[in-house]
């Protein structure tokens, strides 16, 4: 089933294409990658989609709804989260704390009720805070709940991302290069643990990476932009053999290896 369509995605500034005619589909359930170069439009088009830009031209449409023009908390409440390249943590803030936060898209309580404590004020956050320890378990970080974001380890504050994210109920989440700067062993445990977002929280996932091994390793297909274009797109085997990809981004030297 389809998800998600981009079609003839457009973003020009100040003249300059940043994205051109991009199309592409996002399937439910499935982790799809997306790669190319720096300056290649990744980020540009995250932006698109998560509705801090609007393209020039073109359009997206959402489970069979036409999202190109709303705003990104919208966007952001009706399914489609992203997280950020570097974690936009509440640093001063603990884990549980940072967790909570995003649960704001759909919470209850209105001003009022939590000024007054009112039954249903205190009923919602009873169940928020139970979401929060349920998602700090899955992400493995119940253990430094009360722990502040600032002195959190580099692997587990990219965790605390995706937890913040998991907390805004995604149907659709954006991944920023979310194993940056680990360790093998880390990726590869944080690789099964976006798995099992997939596969146990179904959920699906948009990732860009630079490291390929945790793009092959992941996705289920992957897309290729580069100088603002798609040159390709399809299943992992069929992209690192794929000329085009090969000669704009990967290097022939690493597709060997």
């Amino acid at each position: 089933m389809v998800l998600m369509k981009v079609e003839g995605v457009t973003k020009y500034f100040g003249g300059l294409p940043a994205l051109s005619e991009v199309d592409f589909e996002v399937h439910q359930g499935e982790i799809l990658g997306l790669i190319g170069p720096n300056g290649a439009g990744k980020t540009t088009l995250y932006n698109v989609v998560s509705g801090l830009y609007q393209p020039t031209k073109g359009r997206i449409v959402y489970k069979g709804q036409d999202i190109t023009r709303l705003p990104s908390h919208e966007v952001a409440r009706r399914g489609i989260v992203r997280t950020f390249q570097m974690a936009e943590l509440f640093k001063g803030m603990t884990v549980f704390e940072n967790t909570m936060v995003a649960h704001h898209l759909h919470s209850r309580e209105g001003i009022w009720g939590g000024l007054f404590n009112t039954a249903t004020a205190r009923r919602d956050r009873a169940e928020i805070e139970q979401s929060v320890m349920e998602i700090l378990e899955f992400m493995q970080l119940a253990s430094v709940k009360d722990e502040l974001a600032k002195n959190l380890p580099h692997g587990y504050q990219r965790a605390l991302g995706v937890a913040i994210g998991l907390a805004a109920r995604p149907e659709l989440l954006l991944l920023d290069e979310p194993v940056t700067g680990m360790n093998p062993t880390e990726a590869t445990t944080f690789m099964d643990i976006l798995r099992r977002v997939r596969d146990e929280r179904r959920i699906t996932l948009m990732l860009v990476e630079h490291n390929m091994r945790t793009v092959v390793g992941i996705c289920d297909r992957i897309l290729v932009l580069s100088f603002g274009k798609k040159i390709a797109e399809g299943l992992p085997r069929e992209i690192t053999k794929n000329k085009n990809v090969i000669e704009a981004y990967l290097g022939v030297k690493e597709i060997a290896a």
